[in-house]
Order: C-alpha cells, then sequence, then structure tokens
C-alpha cells in the first residue's frame, strides 16, 4: 500500500484568467470520490476579491473540496453554490490567514519521498 500523501499550499497569488479551466475534486455529502470539471470556468470574483466565482458544476456536500488549474495546482477550495454560479476561497488568502495567525509555514516540511 502507498500512502495518500497530500497537495502543497502555497501563498502565491493565482490570477484565475476568465474563461480558463477549473477541476473540483469532490465527495458530495460522502458519496464516492467524483471529478466536477469545466473548461471554460472562471468567471471572475466578488466585490472585495475574497472568493472566486466559476462555472463548474458541484453537488451539495462538496463544500471544503480542492480547486485546481490545469496544470493541477491547488488554487481554491469549494466554497458555496447558488443557481448562477460557484464559489471558492484562494489558497493564497488561506495561506495569508494562517500567517496572520502565526501557522505559516505549515508545520511538516515535505512530503515522504
Amino acid at each position: 500500500d502507498r500512502p495518500r500523501g497530500w497537495i502543497d499550499l502555497t501563498d502565491r497569488a493565482y490570477p484565475f484568467p476568465p474563461g480558463s479551466p477549473l477541476f473540483i475534486v469532490q465527495h458530495p455529502e460522502g458519496a464516492p470520490l467524483k471529478l466536477a470539471m469545466d473548461t471554460k470556468a472562471i468567471i471572475g470574483f466578488n466585490a472585495n476579491q475574497t472568493r472566486v466565482r466559476y462555472r463548474t458544476n458541484t453537488e451539495k456536500g462538496a463544500s471544503g473540496s480542492p480547486c485546481f488549474n490545469n496544470q493541477w495546482q491547488l488554487v481554491a477550495l469549494h466554497h458555496s453554490g447558488i443557481v448562477e454560479f460557484n464559489e471558492g476561497i484562494p489558497t493564497h488568502l488561506i495561506a495569508a490567514l494562517l500567517k496572520q495567525r502565526g501557522k505559516w509555514p505549515l508545520p511538516g516540511g515535505s512530503p515522504p519521498s
């Protein structure tokens, strides 16, 4: 058996180019793993730039799912959805909050090889 490992969290802001792809790996309401994808997903940001808006459809219970760009870099965590769009929290904002609370850099260093 191989350990699952983890995904690195970066403090670099991703630009979220409008119309770019976004992939979301989700376990909606504890269901088996599902991949949600949209090749022209990114709409833009909310008014205060704290949420990225996208068209990638998710299922109920998918909040907290990782959102990846087309290079499979973690760029946001899925947060919520309404009829018109879904929203995620950009990972650089999560990293900034961790820094503010003295929790950055994350403990543990690099994944085992």
